[in-house]
């Protein structure tokens, strides 16, 4: 992936080609991960970037290993159904309604993810630029198990090659309440300056 110094609104980036998979995120200095989500964890976690169309799935983030044949977790989107999945193996995703991202392709977007502990359909929430979405049947019902590794933007392992441009990443170790969700959302949105492009965050007047 290469450096921008103006990628989305004037603010600096990572943009991937579709050639490199991934950029490690900062490590501690005795190599372990600076972000430790292992188990059954509780995050939320915040991406903004602009995500372009593809023929393979994209993800944005992704670490560790799951329980599920060994693939890491990974919040991605699914290129077939055009909607975020947190995937934590074969068949153990928290899903989005089909097409719930088709209206963001090639667009500064704001995605947050929230996990709480427990069975990963009924403690998991997503929001797409402030509008929360539905996790739909076919979710799995599996409580994560998952072996920490380093934190990647991009895929892991052998994950597919993203297409799309990271200006931010923000991770909390704990899951935050709703008002807690939208006011990051509102910060990110004023930051990057996306008030007309995101209906769902109020303007933050600073």
């Amino acid at each position: 992936p290469t450096y921008s110094d103006s990628a989305i609104n004037g603010h600096p980036g990572i943009k991937f080609n579709g050639r490199e998979s991934r950029f490690r995120l900062p490590v501690s200095g005795n190599e372990k991960p600076a972000i430790e989500l292992a188990g059954n964890p509780a995050f939320t976690l915040f991406f903004l970037g602009t995500i372009e169309r593809s023929a393979g799935d994209v993800n944005l983030v992704s670490w560790g290993s799951g329980a599920s044949l060994g693939w890491g977790s990974a919040i991605e989107v699914d290129a077939a159904t055009q909607r975020l999945h947190w995937a934590t193996g074969i068949n153990t995703d928290a899903l989005t309604p089909k097409g719930s991202f088709k209206d963001c392709y090639g667009k500064p977007t704001i995605i947050c993810v929230r996990k709480r502990p427990g069975a990963i359909d009924t403690t998991t929430s997503i929001w797409i630029n402030g509008a929360e979405q539905r996790i739909v049947a076919g979710s799995s019902s599996m409580t994560p198990s998952i072996v920490s590794t380093p934190v990647y933007l991009g895929g892991q392992r052998f994950f597919s090659t993203p297409r799309m441009t990271a200006a931010e990443v923000i991770i909390f170790k704990r899951a935050l309440e709703d008002a807690e969700v939208r006011s990051v959302g509102s910060y990110l949105d004023g930051k990057y300056g996306l008030h007309a492009a995101q209906p769902g965050y109020v303007r933050q007047l600073t």
